[in-house]
């Protein structure tokens, strides 16, 4: 990968982490998350509908969270290679 592309990565990343460190959103997902999942724990057994679509929710917003945690990691990992590749230059 070149220079110009790791770079990238690596500011991806770094935006990644804030975005999942901010107080904001972290209470929004909260949020999201305890509601669907107090729809899930206080559907009643005939409400199987209610309980698919909630864990549809549930799922989605975990997508979301694991799609954003993986700039992270792929920016780390771009960081380690620029590393590697500069170690290897010397």
């Amino acid at each position: 990968m070149d220079g110009e592309r790791l770079a990238a990565e690596i500011a991806r990343g770094e935006e990644a982490r804030v975005l999942l460190a901010h107080p904001l959103l972290a209470a929004a997902l909260a949020a999201v998350e305890r509601h669907w999942t107090g729809r899930w724990r206080s559907s009643r057994a005939e409400e199987a509908g209610l309980r698919e679509h909630a864990w549809q929710r549930l799922a989605a917003l975990d997508e979301v969270r694991g799609q954003i945690a993986s700039h992270v990691r792929t920016g780390a990992l771009a960081a380690r290679q620029i590393d590697e590749e500069e170690r290897r230059e010397r």
